[in-house]
């Protein structure tokens, strides 16, 4: 501000010119930020064929709409851009398509997270 005052430029117009340079490096600073969370959003995505684990149980998800629980055929029962749900009997297995991440229900109940 004073650099651009010692130039004879009104305080109103260095004034804004500050303001827009700090928004312009608010929104740099906050597209970095969104590509850096983009880059590891992107690197938590798994490889299928993948294998997930609970307790005793064991889903294969041989592709995004084909899984198995405990070599058993699951059918899909819901699916959306960002999930797949599938079913085996009593058991429901959500599948979260950005993260790779399967949730296990039994009875519509959450049992927990399968890794």
């Amino acid at each position: 501000m004073a650099d651009c005052e010692h130039k004879g430029i009104s305080k109103d117009v260095c004034y804004q010119v500050e303001q827009n340079r700090s928004q312009m490096y608010q929104k740099q600073a906050m597209e970095n930020a969104m590509q850096l969370a983009q880059s590891a959003h992107k690197q938590k995505k798994i490889t299928l064929p993948h294998t997930y684990k609970g307790g005793d149980m064991q889903f294969r998800l041989d592709n995004p709409t084909q899984g198995y629980l405990d070599g058993k055929p699951a059918a899909i029962i819901e699916t959306t851009p960002d999930v797949t749900t599938f079913q085996q009997g009593i058991f429901e297995m959500v599948y979260y398509k950005a993260t790779g991440k399967v949730m296990l229900l039994k009875n519509s109940v959450l049992v927990g997270m399968m890794k």
